[in-house]
């Protein structure tokens, strides 16, 4: 199929930093304004573009929801936005304002793992546990045995063989049993998340965005985090499995 007239060939109607007005915010007002042409966002590593047709999604690569999820996750980032007579036909088409509906919790979560499990704070193996018996799943486990001495947070993430979202909550699993401990750099507070309520569209720590599309989204409901299930002992000294947590 060919390629309908890229950002390469047309100027700019809007462009920017994802860390001064988040993606969400961004597909938003593309939604409100039925934007049609295309979304480019640029992040390390990566370079990746989206078709935008008056207020729909046209995902023609697939997996387009996964790959905002991504990109909106990015600590850096940068998005621009150009219009065009017409994208192409093939592809399937989700509304913006259901695709945000759909980022906005699982970017909390996100938010609120990352202020509990802080990327650059050590965490290693409890050093005793007062527990008579222990009982791990394996995707616990696969975590805990990788981590020695003590590891990084942030290279246990990028190591691991699960996506980053599911890797902070294993370590979040853990570290709410007392299996492991932090070492947080100052400033950093592993846990804290659990005393903080979630902010509008899960955008924790972020820098209020101005315009028509956060005066839409603060009319919005923030979204309840599904928080990780006690992994507390039972009375026979075992630990019950955690509720599944939907991840797609």
């Amino acid at each position: 199929m060919d390629r309908i007239r890229s950002s390469a060939d047309s100027p700019a109607v809007l462009a920017g930093s994802l860390a001064a007005f988040p993606l969400l915010d961004v597909l938003d007002l593309l939604a409100s304004t039925r934007h049609v042409g295309e979304l480019k966002v640029v992040s390390e590593g990566t370079d990746d573009h989206f078709w935008l047709d008056g207020g729909d999604l046209v995902d023609t690569a697939g997996g387009a929801t996964g790959r905002l999820f991504n990109l909106a996750c990015a600590e850096d980032a940068w998005f621009t936005v150009t219009a065009a007579p017409s994208v192409p036909r093939a592809g399937a088409r989700m509304a913006l304002a259901t695709v945000v509906e759909h980022l906005a919790p699982r970017l909390a979560e996100w938010q609120a793992l990352r202020t509990a499990v802080p990327f650059e704070s050590t965490v290693r193996m409890a050093a005793s546990t007062t527990l008579p018996e222990v009982h791990l799943r394996a995707d616990q486990w696969r975590v805990l045995s990788c981590l020695g001495g003590g590891r990084r947070v942030g290279d246990v993430v990028d190591e691991a063989d699960t996506p980053p979202i599911e890797t902070l909550r294993l370590l979040r699993e853990l570290l709410d049993a007392g299996l492991v401990s932090f070492d947080a750099k100052p400033g950093s507070t592993p846990g804290a998340s659990q005393r903080s309520s979630s902010r509008v569209a899960g955008q924790a720590d972020r820098s209020p965005a101005k315009g028509a599309a956060s005066a839409a989204r603060s009319q919005r409901r923030a979204p309840t985090i599904k928080e990780p299930a006690s992994l507390m002992p039972t009375p026979l000294g075992t630990w019950a499995a955690l509720a599944d947590v939907e991840t797609s």
